[in-house]
């Protein structure tokens, strides 16, 4: 009895201090630095000094219509402590969007910025935020930016409505222009550019065809295109979003497709380096959404995450190089940062943008399965839930206890194994204002640490760990 008391404690123990050590590496950190009433993140990027950097605009209402619109672009420490944020304002033009942006070799920014009634500029700042440069962008409307192995910087987007690369150094100066006429009367666009191990260029978007199709592109290291893959789904709008390659050279495309249903599905497809199809994965062949804004190679143990959702909502979606899948992470955000490099890899987790459930810049830092459920059991992210679990540790049921707001939809409460897989749902039926309660009972399930929430269509709360010991 008293070997099995010790034993006890021993495995508590390990599992409250492997909870401390996931609530170190990760975390959740939101801003609104500005009188907005709304935010839309694009991408981030790990910087030479250790932070981070964000791009993306901001809205000011108007009701029913918004009254202005601006980029922007800001940076935190390594922590996600905000050390500036800088408004994208350019005189010619009366709004803007920061499109893409890269860090350059001294540690400076290049932004791509655009007004959607026309016009575009590059605005290049310092590492303190201070503007050094702007210039006219050329009618080139970027929607992806990467810098090469020659220290010079690809852009990729839309020229003469036509899909377009162009090169420029690290001063803005244009090397050189490809348009590419791929289809139909060729409009379209360049939406993902990477540069590939041969030196090369892949690039994805979408082109005119039978409505509009996703397009994947090879180019050498000068632009000129080598081989070109159309994809037209279901005759309305497809589309590629972002384009990887892995330590295999293979490469991967996300995107959507778009029926005359104007419902939108999910595509992944992979290609090996000289555009033979490999697969196609889409959700008229599995439960699963593959419409990634982004996506990274794990490199070390050969997987694909891509940042988009699950069937619940926000999410992290792990797969192996045949596209089989392995488990989803569910993330606590209202949106997704919206660009090609809104997921980056870091400390053997993943660094990520998007939305807050308040309408803020949201910055994520997770663990290596992508969860962020273990951070600080102070942040509360809408609503303070008074969620708790009594007995805990338990053996085999605890009653779950939580108070809800009274305009909340349709609440659940979520559990999660360590890898952030959901594994149980409870449904919650004939609550009412106060303390309300749910037993789970974990009796086909083993000892270890688990985690647990409440969702809802208008409500996430934070998340909570719990120990069933058997």
């Amino acid at each position: 009895m008293r070997l099995k008391r010790i034993f006890f404690f021993i495995f508590y123990f390990l599992l409250l201090t492997l909870s401390f050590l996931f609530a170190q590496n990760a975390w959740i950190q939101t801003y609104a630095p500005f009188n907005a009433d709304t935010y839309q993140t694009e991408d981030v990027i790990v910087c030479q000094d250790g932070g981070y950097v964000i791009n993306g605009y901001y809205e000011i209402y108007d009701p029913p219509f918004y009254d202005e619109k601006w980029g922007f672009l800001i940076k935190t420490d390594s922590d996600g402590n905000l050390l500036w944020a800088k408004e994208d304002t350019v005189n010619f033009m009366s709004e803007s969007e920061s499109d893409a942006f890269v860090e350059t070799d001294d540690g400076c920014f290049i932004s791509a910025v655009s007004n959607m009634w026309g016009g575009t500029a590059l605005i290049k700042r310092d590492s303190e935020g201070n503007r050094e440069w702007v210039i006219d962008g050329a009618d080139l409307y970027v929607d992806s930016m990467f810098k090469t192995n020659d220290s010079n910087i690809l852009l990729g987007g839309r020229y003469n409505t036509f899909p377009t690369l162009r090169k420029i150094t690290q001063e803005g100066e244009i090397l050189w222009t490809q348009d590419y006429y791929l289809s139909g009367s060729g409009s379209g666009k360049v939406r993902s550019v990477i540069q590939t191990s041969d030196g090369g260029f892949a690039i994805t978007g979408y082109t005119s065809g039978n409505g509009f199709d996703l397009f994947v592109l090879k180019t050498d290291a000068d632009g000129d295109s080598l081989w070109c893959v159309t994809y037209d789904g279901f005759g309305d709008w497809d589309e590629g979003y972002c384009i990887i390659e892995n330590s295999q050279n293979d490469i991967f495309v996300s995107g959507y497709l778009r029926g005359n249903n104007r419902i939108y599905y999910g595509v992944l497809i992979k290609f090996d380096s000289e555009g033979e199809l490999i697969f196609i994965l889409d959700e008229y062949s599995s439960n699963h959404f593959y419409c990634f804004f982004s996506m990274v190679d794990t490199i070390t143990d050969n997987k694909i995450v891509g940042y988009g959702r699950d069937a619940d909502g926000r999410a992290l979606n792990f797969y192996n190089y045949n596209g089989e899948s392995l488990w989803d992470t569910p993330l606590p955000l209202r949106a997704n940062g919206i660009g090609d490099k809104s997921l980056q890899i870091i400390d053997n987790g993943f660094i990520l943008c998007g939305k807050s459930w308040g309408w803020d810049i949201a910055l994520v830092k997770t663990d290596s399965n992508g969860q962020v459920t273990a951070i600080d059991d102070e942040i509360i992210f809408l609503q303070d839930y008074k969620l708790s679990n009594y007995p805990n540790p338990f053996n085999p049921s605890t009653l779950i206890q939580f108070a809800l707001p009274d305009d909340v939809k349709n609440p659940i409460v979520e559990i999660f194994n360590v890898k952030g897989q959901k594994i149980n749902q409870l449904r919650i039926t004939n609550y009412e204002l106060g303390i309300n309660e749910v037993v789970w009972n974990a009796e086909e399930f083993s000892s270890g640490l688990y985690l647990y929430r409440i969702n809802s269509e208008n409500y996430i709360s934070e998340t909570k760990k719990m120990t069933l010991i058997k």
